[in-house]
């Protein structure tokens, strides 16, 4: 599974592919959160949902989730 999270982590880097926004383990409360919010769906209870699904799940989650925010404030520039 490690080989299949490096794969699929560079789908959530910024363009520039130098930092990621996120990370699974870490923010791993606030993807829960996130999914419960925007699809209604328990991840701890969830258990037929694919790698792939996840995967496209998580990259499709809006800015008004609890991970979205934080990674707009993660992926701000500040302009001097």
């Amino acid at each position: 599974m490690e080989k299949i999270w490096r794969q699929q982590k560079s789908d959530f880097k910024n363009p520039d592919k130098k930092e990621t926004y996120f990370d699974i383990f870490e923010d791993w409360g606030l993807i829960e959160a996130s999914f419960s919010m925007q699809y209604g769906i328990r991840l701890r209870a969830e258990e037929d949902m694919s790698w792939d699904e996840f995967c496209t799940l998580l990259a499709g989650l809006g800015e008004d989730t609890p991970l979205g925010k934080v990674v707009a404030i993660r992926a701000e520039k500040d302009i001097k």
